[in-house]
């Protein structure tokens, strides 16, 4: 049964929709005041505070504009323009956005009349730096979102873009990257994200707790630069292990190609080989996730009772998982949302001397049953029961 304050803010929705759809058609003209709080109220029979969420929903998206004491007035249009994603052929490092974020950017830029086109190129291939030139040259782009950051700041691709003074933004930041690439970024709050999973854990009575990573594109490519992910994120999990006081077991993490199943399934044999190393274990990505349970099902571990299981994306389906998967879903349209004002602001920060900006993005733990603490019932006759 949906609550009071749930049922307000889908009417809040449903208004900023219908007064959305006339200020796109024309019928409410760019410059245009919109009707007091009191008369939208009056005329969609609801409260002053559901018309304000409305008017609120309308700002965010750029279509109306407050002027002091007078109200608000339908903004003008938008200046035309035209986005490029970048996605990698290669590595699934990425596939949140591939699945959430390109969508949510995409949808965005719709309701803003903004034209978006993809290109995916393979890294490993020099012709994708002529074929992004190329494309460049022909559309005229006036911003770029590059997808599946685990290559940043090696791809001659990016330092094209940056050449060309073209606003690039970067949605899944780690820490060095802006430093690297001067890109603006949106940084997915690691830190915070993985405090928040492990804390649920200790929450639970989870005590051993294990992180699956993923291979770096240098380490598949035969390449001996340090992964990220060995340093960065273990850093961060070893860190926060130590000041929640739970244990840092034995061989605490492993590190997979999601590409190779089989492989994968070897390394998760011998990594859980000792079942009494681990009684959590949080994953990379969904992606990693499922690997897990596809193996522990083959086992007959049982998830939670043996071994519970996290991870971070809360891509479509994980509430499908049996059982759901306890994930951080990183807010895919706040995170579009934010995107297309840093690039379309872009040209108030390129140029020499200038630091791109770094927005945060946010994020929600979904605890699902996948780390739901099982209670053990007592055996009968044992400490006096009958």
């Amino acid at each position: 049964m949906e609550s009071s304050l749930q049922r307000k803010e889908c009417r809040s929705r449903e208004i900023a929709s219908l007064l959305e759809a006339e200020i796109i058609s024309g019928k409410i003209p760019p410059g245009a005041p919109l009707a007091s709080v009191r008369t939208l109220a009056e005329m969609y029979g609801v409260g002053p505070r559901v018309i304000v969420s409305a008017l609120a929903i309308l700002s965010g998206h750029r279509l109306i504009q407050s002027q002091p004491r007078r109200g608000f007035r339908v903004a003008d249009p938008l200046p035309g323009g035209k986005f490029l994603i970048v996605s990698y052929a290669k590595g699934e490092n990425g596939v949140y956005f591939l699945n959430e974020m390109i969508p949510a950017f995409e949808s965005v830029c719709r309701e803003r009349g903004i034209g978006v086109d993809q290109v995916s190129i393979d890294i490993f291939n020099s012709l994708s730096r002529e074929r992004i030139l190329e494309m460049f040259r022909k559309e005229g782009y006036t911003g770029a979102l590059v997808c599946n950051g685990g290559f940043v700041g090696l791809e001659p691709e990016l330092k094209t873009l940056r050449e060309a003074n073209i606003p690039v933004l970067l949605p899944d930041a780690r820490p060095s990257d802006r430093a690297i690439t001067r890109f603006a970024v949106l940084d997915r709050s690691h830190d915070a994200s993985w405090f928040a999973v492990l804390s649920h854990l200790r929450e639970q009575g989870y005590r051993r707790i294990g992180a699956v990573g993923e291979l770096s594109g240098d380490e598949r490519a035969g390449g001996r630069r340090d992964a990220w992910l060995r340093t960065s994120t273990l850093q961060v999990h070893f860190g926060f292990l130590r000041s929640l006081g739970l244990e840092i077991p034995e061989e605490p993490a492993l590190f997979i190609d999601p590409a190779q199943k089989q492989a994968n399934r070897n390394k998760f044999a011998e990594w859980l080989e000792d079942r009494g190393r681990f009684d959590a274990v949080v994953c990379h990505s969904d992606l990693h996730a499922a690997q897990l349970y596809e193996f522990c099902e083959e086992e007959g571990i049982d998830i939670p009772g043996e071994l519970a299981v996290a991870a971070f994306g809360n891509s479509r389906g994980t509430d499908m998982f049996t059982p759901p998967l306890t994930s951080v879903d990183f807010l895919p349209r706040q995170a579009a949302e934010k995107a297309f004002e840093l690039l379309f602001a872009g040209k108030e920060w390129l140029g020499p001397g200038r630091e791109a900006p770094a927005v945060p993005r946010d994020f929600k733990l979904i605890p699902r049953a996948s780390t739901a603490r099982v209670k053990k019932k007592r055996s009968a006759g044992k400490c006096g029961e009958a």
